[in-house]
């Protein structure tokens, strides 16, 4: 007969332990007390001393041991499952020439597909690429990061035309992306951007050689520039005068000078009476014995094809000729020289009036008419021999008034 007289026990369990996804070997070593020896585990795991186990995450296990005598004692080891997880960061989406920084999650070591060591990378692509880490903690992992590297719109600029005179409108345009934005050098105030609009029109009105920029941005908001020049010539301002400034109707005759601003090389008259010339100066009579505003239009032009025109008028003043004479011959049968009369050229119609008086200042004969007539009579009856007075009073063709006092002899 064997007496056993243990009344307790030692348990020695494998050390905890961390694993990476593969297995973990777990016992139980039980000293003293008296075999054989019953081990209960909890998890499920069979009545075994010791296992490999693959737990999926960290796991404790418990194991009872009771001996022969019924003595029994508890142990547990604790399984850690390791992370080996690798975060390389979103996707992302570049415009050509562009940088960009990749980070992964913190860990102690880290290998980029590039060769870096680092945690944080900087990458400039030129082409979409997929880059990948592995980091390694205590377990190891992965990831990779697509790097999406757009390509730049090719934007292109127009102007329509290319070379203007200053004052014209211009029709600037841009193609090759969404949106737009414009700039100058020098500043064309002309350019005025239209808010919410994709600014891909414009006209413009310069006032001098300019170049205009674009931005273009497209719908990944990518960007692209274009210029283009724009050609602003001045204008010519015609003018001219005359000499003399104005003529008379007895000698119409001008001679015309051109006094345009801005070197003009090409010339182009037009006068009213149907003259034409196209020279820089020219002489022109009107026709004789005409007066009045004579219409004259002149087109100048530059060497950079601008262009500028006037209207204006020359005066030809309707000069006139007056001829009293100092006696006539009323009665006489030679028939001439019956009447008294004024003659001569465009004699003055407006504001006329002529009076006649005797030697006692009595009035005998009046009128209003430039083309009057006086016999010589008064109440139908010849008057004596002798001089008489008149005074004449007209306005001539200038607007200026005259009065003449004269004497007028008849003869019987």
């Amino acid at each position: 007969i064997q007496i056993m007289d243990y009344d307790f026990m030692n348990l020695t369990m494998s050390p905890d332990t961390t694993i990476c996804g593969d297995s973990a070997f777990i016992n139980a070593f039980p000293s003293m007390g008296f075999p054989p020896y019953n081990y209960n585990w909890d998890n499920g795991l069979p009545a075994l001393a010791s296992h490999y186990v693959s737990p999926a995450s960290t796991t404790t296990y418990t194991v009872t041991i009771t001996d022969y005598c019924n003595l029994d004692i508890t142990g547990d080891v604790t399984i850690t499952v390791g992370n080996g997880f690798a975060e390389a960061g979103p996707d992302v989406a570049l415009c050509n020439g562009e940088s960009t920084t990749l980070s992964a999650n913190n860990a102690l070591n880290y290998l980029w597909s590039t060769g870096d060591t680092t945690q944080s990378i900087t990458v400039t692509p030129g082409s979409t690429t997929q880059y990948s880490v592995t980091v390694t903690d205590i377990c190891v992992g992965s990831d990779s990061v697509l790097v999406t590297v757009n390509p730049l719109p090719v934007v292109t600029a127009d102007v329509d035309p290319d070379s203007i005179c200053q004052g014209e409108e211009v029709e600037l345009t841009a193609n090759g992306a969404e949106t737009y934005t414009w700039d100058s050098n020098p500043t064309d105030i002309s350019l005025l951007e239209i808010p919410g609009d994709t600014n891909d029109l414009f006209y413009v009105t310069p006032g001098s050689n300019v170049t205009y920029y674009v931005t273009g941005t497209d719908a990944n908001g990518c960007t692209g520039t274009a210029e283009v020049e724009l050609v602003v010539s001045p204008i010519p301002v015609a003018s001219f005068f005359t000499q003399p400034p104005i003529a008379s109707s007895f000698d119409p005759y001008f001679q015309f000078y051109d006094n345009s601003l801005g070197n003009p090389v090409i010339w182009q008259w037009i006068l009213e009476d149907g003259g034409m010339y196209n020279t820089p100066q020219f002489e022109h009579t009107f026709p004789a014995d005409e007066y009045g505003d004579y219409e004259v239009y002149l087109y100048v032009e530059n060497s950079f094809g601008c262009s500028d025109t006037i209207i204006s008028y020359v005066t030809v003043r309707p000069d006139y000729t007056l001829y009293i004479p100092n006696a006539f011959t009323p009665n006489k049968p030679d028939g001439i020289n019956d009447k008294f009369h004024i003659s001569g050229i465009n004699l003055p119609d407006d504001d006329f009036s002529i009076r006649i008086y005797n030697r006692y200042g009595a009035l005998v004969f009046a009128s209003s008419n430039p083309a009057f007539e006086w016999d010589g009579k008064m109440n139908g009856n010849l008057l004596p021999e002798g001089t008489y007075v008149y005074r004449l009073y007209y306005r001539d063709t200038s607007g200026n008034d005259h009065a003449i006092l004269g004497n007028i002899t008849l003869i019987h």
